[in-house]
């Protein structure tokens, strides 16, 4: 009996991982604006210039994913994609007025331009929703 109890813990806990591993593309990216959000809120006034580009790169390559799986998303999805977004182009708002304050300009430069990145695929993901 006790092995029975075992044997059948051990396959539901194998359903288990492979209903989350099904769910892994399309929430991953997800979860990559969870973090690169939580990130920001952090660290943000500590990043350097290379620090925002990761950050830059990490957004760009997470909503391209999120476009590619876009209809696979249910509209709570949706809304929370939305809001991590948001909180993510605040803290790239908030990393060019830090380091204006601190005076680095290069920083400064850096960020707007990677602002203005963020700024193209905002409006692609737009065309993406009109289009549909």
């Amino acid at each position: 009996m006790r092995r029975m109890n075992k044997v059948f813990l051990f396959m539901l806990f194998i359903v288990g991982l492979l209903t989350l591993s099904s769910c892994s593309p399309k929430m991953a990216p997800v979860n990559t604006l969870r973090r690169l959000s939580t990130n920001m809120e952090t660290k943000g006034e500590m990043y350097s210039l290379q620090d925002w580009n990761k950050a830059k790169n990490k957004y760009v390559k997470a909503n391209q994913k999120i476009l590619k799986h876009r209809s696979d998303y249910t509209t709570a999805e949706l809304a929370e994609i939305a809001t991590l977004q948001a909180k993510c182009i605040t803290g790239f708002g908030k990393g060019v007025t830090m380091s204006t304050a601190r005076g680095v300009a290069g920083v400064t430069a850096g960020v707007k331009s990677v602002i203005d990145e963020i700024k193209e695929l905002v409006e692609a993901f737009g065309k993406k929703d009109k289009t549909e």
